[in-house]
């Protein structure tokens, strides 16, 4: 099995603080081949997992 890799990049511009959420928009993040990204996938329920 050999899992299917999608990268997604943002630079946060402030220094974030405080407890809480941390919610960045889709259209904030760019992808590894350096296109806008417009939607980020689906996570599968059985082995995936977003790294922020």
């Amino acid at each position: 099995m050999f899992p299917s890799v999608v990268r997604f990049f943002n630079e946060v511009t402030a220094t974030v603080t405080g407890a809480g959420n941390l919610t960045i928009a889709v259209e904030d993040f760019w992808t590894d081949t350096g296109a806008d990204a417009t939607t980020l996938p689906t996570l599968a329920i059985d082995n995936s997992y977003f790294n922020g």
